[in-house]
């Protein structure tokens, strides 16, 4: 059994300033533009790397994952399945990883990371707030046998906890 390691990640803080605007099509605020960066360093400073980053195909999404792109130097891949996605959609793109990936993050939307969050044993995680990041592990040889059950919270991280608000 091959240990891996996935980062569950909600969007950067969006913008809401144009009320017109479709939702696919909301980009990061400021503060979500600040906390992108930050946290990706955090995970960085923490000593996990991804080998893939794959995200909602949503603006925000897509920029508050190439923010962690970019910092691990890696290409982000765009999924439009992950907007507003159930956790089992989730499931299914992670399945079709390669099999030499150990450590993936994948960034998308609430209330999805939120439920993510309750099935990731032990199952505490309530809500995700903006840029929150879930950190699991687990153990299996091939991504199509990846289950909920597999895993097991690591860490929690928010923007909060690194004093940005």
């Amino acid at each position: 059994m091959m240990s891996r390691q996935i980062i569950f990640g909600r969007h950067a803080k969006s913008s809401w300033a144009d009320p017109g605007q479709p939702d696919f099509d909301r980009p990061l605020n400021e503060r979500g533009k600040k906390d992108s960066p930050l946290m990706a360093q955090r995970l960085s400073n923490a000593g996990v790397t991804p080998q893939a980053i794959l995200a909602s195909a949503a603006v925000r999404a897509r920029q508050t994952a190439h923010a962690f792109a970019q910092q691990f130097k890696i290409e982000e891949q765009l999924f439009p399945s992950l907007y507003h996605a159930a956790p089992d959609a989730y499931l299914d793109v992670l399945r079709s990883l390669s099999p030499d990936v150990q450590v993936v993050a994948v960034f998308g939307h609430n209330p999805g990371m939120s439920y993510i969050g309750e099935l990731i044993p032990p199952g505490n995680i309530h809500h995700v707030p903006t840029c929150g990041l879930m950190l699991a592990e687990g153990s299996w040889d091939d991504w199509s046998e990846l289950d909920w059950s597999m895993l097991k919270l690591k860490a929690f991280l928010t923007p909060k906890d690194h004093g940005n608000e």
